[in-house]
């Protein structure tokens, strides 16, 4: 499922990958558009674990702390913006080194006889508000431009 803006955002990259994607048997290829939370809750309803398999750090994972607040388990592309996302309650989110197919395949795989078990959990730790989050961004950036103490 991909939820594109409806001005075409970034076609040049989602149109090719939505020709492969269509091309996969047995997979399914639909464009939704920007969501409300009703309909985000439908949808993450419906979702047994979210695979963000991303190739860059994103420093402000909004997919991430939607899959939370909605009690969605995660696998994410092991960067320290995600990872931070779970100090609290790792047993929802699994971390794979991004660009490694088949460690992908491998953790995917552990997840779902997880889920065959009954093991698979939805995260139970509090998910800070976007102005907490930008907060914590802004105290680490502080951080970062002090001189350092030697």
């Amino acid at each position: 499922m991909f939820c594109p803006r409806n001005d075409n955002e970034e076609a040049e990259y989602w149109l090719p990958l939505r020709d492969r994607i269509r091309n996969l048997g047995g997979s399914i290829w639909t464009e939704c558009g920007v969501l409300d939370g009703t309909a985000l809750r439908k949808i993450h309803g419906t979702i047994d674990v979210l695979a963000l398999p991303s190739v860059w750090p994103d420093f402000c994972p909004f997919v991430t702390l939607e899959a939370q607040a909605l009690g969605t388990p995660v696998v994410l592309s092991d960067f320290p913006s995600q990872r931070e996302m779970f100090t609290e309650d790792q047993s929802s989110a699994w971390f794979v080194a991004p660009n490694d197919v088949s460690a992908w395949a491998n953790c995917l795989i552990s997840v779902w006889q997880a889920k065959r078990r009954g093991e698979l959990r939805a995260p139970t730790c509090r998910v800070p508000t976007i102005e907490e989050y930008a907060q914590r961004l802004l105290q680490t950036y502080q951080c970062a431009r002090r001189p350092l103490q030697l």
